[in-house]
């Protein structure tokens, strides 16, 4: 069974402003992918979605990006 995390969040600069992020000046995509190969999880959903920069460089690792209220 994969295991896929609901919600990331991914930043490339500067502190987050919501308090219950990590308080670090960046998050990519390459540091999520080392936790969570290290949680054993497969994949995730990046929140708010920047799609064609993850899904060019990790296809595999792509769960899948929507807008609210879409039906895509």
């Amino acid at each position: 069974m994969q295991i896929i995390d609901a919600q990331i969040h991914l930043w490339a600069t500067g502190l987050p402003s919501n308090q219950s992020h990590w308080q670090v000046t960046h998050f990519t995509a390459d540091e999520a992918i080392v936790l969570m190969d290290e949680g054993g999880v497969d994949a995730a959903v990046i929140h708010p979605p920047n799609g064609i920069l993850t899904r060019r460089n990790w296809p595999s690792r792509r769960c899948g990006t929507t807008r609210a209220g879409s039906r895509s």
